[in-house]
């Protein structure tokens, strides 16, 4: 069999290609995101390529995974996704204080200012100024994303089976997706 010309042509040509969204399937999406006063959040339609993610193998967030179940290749979606499903509620557990000088000298440390840091395990965060007072700066360790409501409109790019490997490591290989 010939390979096809490029990366869309393979997902949307696949001869294996299934024409239902189901768990276990490599999905090709387009996206845009939207908050609740539908200002845009992200988007890969401009000139990005289709986001690839295995359904559910918790690749994209449950809501969306969940809300996309059923689509079929071709489909424009919306789907509204509720914090529970997204990144969780706002929560005031997640504030922290910290003295100034753990901040690097010369900082612009002001409310919203975004920082790198690590937890004490060595994990990477990011986290959000969300006030200071004096030598005190608390910072915010919820996702910025929390709390809101997120509001997707989806177009089902490509369906196709997931192979061995893909289901086995619990993500898409190749074009769209991760490669090792």
């Amino acid at each position: 069999m010939p390979r096809p010309r490029n990366p869309k042509e393979a997902m949307a040509s696949s001869p294996r290609a299934k024409d239902r969204v189901e768990t276990g399937h490599v999905v090709a999406i387009y996206y845009t995101l939207t908050d609740e006063s539908g200002t845009v959040l992200d988007t890969n339609r401009k000139g990005g390529a289709p986001l690839s993610y295995l359904a559910g193998a918790g690749n994209i967030i449950k809501g969306l995974d969940q809300g996309l179940l059923g689509a079929t290749r071709g489909e424009t979606r919306k789907v509204a996704v509720a914090p529970a499903d997204a990144y969780g509620e706002w929560s005031e557990e997640q504030l922290e204080e910290l003295p100034r000088n753990v901040f690097p000298a010369g900082a612009k440390v002001e409310k919203g200012a975004v920082f790198n840091g690590r937890t004490p395990d060595g994990l990477n965060v990011q986290v959000r100024v969300h006030d200071v007072t004096g030598d005190k700066v608390r910072i915010d360790k919820n996702h910025p994303l929390a709390g809101k409501t997120l509001n997707f409109e989806v177009y089902v790019y490509g369906i196709r089976e997931a192979s061995e490997d893909e289901r086995e490591h619990g993500h898409p290989h190749g074009p769209g997706g991760h490669h090792h």
